[in-house]
């Protein structure tokens, strides 16, 4: 099943069930409004869009409408939590709205370059303090393509930990079922690629990613992770062939890129949708310099 979230002008956006081929859409209306009605009470709604998905991916769908990524949101805009990793450890990001999957950043001259670092990432159910790797692995209930974007390539620890400068999302989220055979005791068997200008940029084998199962146990040692957890892993980098300099686990972008970010498994190009990062110069800044540049 593939899920989204519809901006609606709400904060929560509305959810809405996604074909399989990423091409049509349906409102869950009636069933449950947002994405967070749906983690909360999992075992009594999922059913019910799992029944709706499969009417949609059949055709029979008497309300669907074809799916625009670029109305999505956040697949979940306002987690219960949100924790990402750092290096082995795990830190609690600053709480606030996710961005959906098309990020435009403005960059002035004199900027620090954006650092983009490629994540995949998971939303949860409820997760009980103590929970073992098995138990926390069973609470995980849509994957979802995530990237994270910092400015200078050497912040302060002490920023990293209390704050982020923007994150953005996928379009859909996918219970793991929907990825078969890719799916693995917690891993996702696929290949994340970067692409700039059409060109691939970056790549990272994501079965080498930590599994979500130790890292939410490792989260729930010390307190319960309620409903709406959102974890989200940074890749390991992989080189381009061999003898190549093993890249960095972020990637630098200068004004002008374009970027588009996506999951490739062996049934699916596209398994999570893509999110495209966008680099410009600040209006003003162009007209400032210009002015400056007239006698």
């Amino acid at each position: 099943m593939k899920l989204a979230t519809l901006m609606d002008g709400s904060r929560n956006g509305q959810l809405a069930v996604v074909s399989r081929d990423l091409t049509q859409a349906h409102f869950a209306t009636g069933i449950a409004t947002t994405m967070q009605q749906l983690l909360d009470d999992w075992n009594f709604v999922s059913p019910q869009l799992e029944d709706l998905s499969a009417t949609l991916n059949g055709g029979k769908a008497r309300h669907a409408f074809p799916f625009e990524p670029a109305r999505c949101a956040a697949p979940l805009p306002r987690p219960v939590a949100w924790l990402r990793s750092a290096g082995s450890a795990l830190e609690a990001a600053a709480p606030g709205a996710l961005a959906g999957p098309r990020l435009p950043l403005v960059a002035e001259p004199a900027d620090e370059p954006f650092m983009l670092t490629p994540q995949i990432a998971a939303l949860t159910g409820d997760i009980p303090r103590g929970a073992d790797r098995e138990t926390a692995l069973e609470a995980v209930r849509l994957l979802l393509l995530g990237a994270e974007v910092s400015q200078g390539a050497a912040a302060p620890e002490a920023w990293r930990l209390h704050t982020h400068a923007w994150a953005a999302f996928g379009p859909v989220a996918v219970t793991p079922d929907e990825l078969g055979e890719a799916w693995r005791r917690g891993r996702i068997d696929g290949l994340l690629r970067v692409q700039r200008a059409g060109r691939e940029a970056w790549r990272s084998d994501t079965a080498k990613a930590a599994g979500f199962g130790r890292a939410l146990a490792s989260a729930a040692q010390r307190r319960p992770l309620g409903a709406g957890t959102l974890l989200a892993l940074a890749l390991p980098p992989q080189a381009a062939g061999a003898g190549a300099e093993t890249p960095a686990m972020e990637l630098s972008l200068a004004p002008g890129d374009h970027l588009t970010l996506s999951l490739a498994t062996a049934a699916a190009d596209a398994a999570l949708g893509a999110i495209t990062l966008s680099v410009d110069v600040a209006a003003d800044s162009s007209a400032d310099r210009a002015a400056e540049a007239t006698p």
